[in-house]
């Protein structure tokens, strides 16, 4: 499975943490990192087994970092959930219908009914 962290760091930055940083545990396999300038300081995109994987090596190796990590997946596999072939396109099409006419109301009479007896007044 491949995941995407996007991570701020929760102070400044450790210069040992460039060295943690650079030294990934084994079972995640970091496919790139990008420092970024924004909300966030950097990107992790990574592959783990499994979720689990992913929760051990955010609270561990990323541990002074505030992360949010989202799971991705490749073109091909979203073609396949989503049944569509690669070679041919499917054209979705939306029955539009007019709208329902409605019935003029009266809005005196509306009113009337909702405001309570005794806050009426009394001509």
């Amino acid at each position: 499975m491949i995941f995407i962290t996007l991570a701020k760091l929760k102070d400044k930055l450790l210069p040992t943490f460039r060295q943690t940083l650079a030294r990934p545990p084994t079972y995640l396999t970091v496919h790139n990192i990008f420092w970024t300038l924004g909300q966030y300081d950097f990107v992790v995109i990574y592959e783990a087994r499994n979720e689990t994987d992913t929760m051990k090596g955010c609270l561990t190796w990323l541990k002074p970092c505030e992360t949010q990590t989202s799971v991705a997946i490749t073109n091909e596999e979203a073609k396949n959930v989503t049944g569509t072939s690669t070679t041919t396109s499917r054209v979705v099409t939306r029955t539009v219908s007019r709208p329902r006419q409605r019935s003029r109301i009266d809005v005196q009479k509306v009113v009337e009914r909702s405001i309570p007896d005794k806050f009426k007044r009394r001509l």
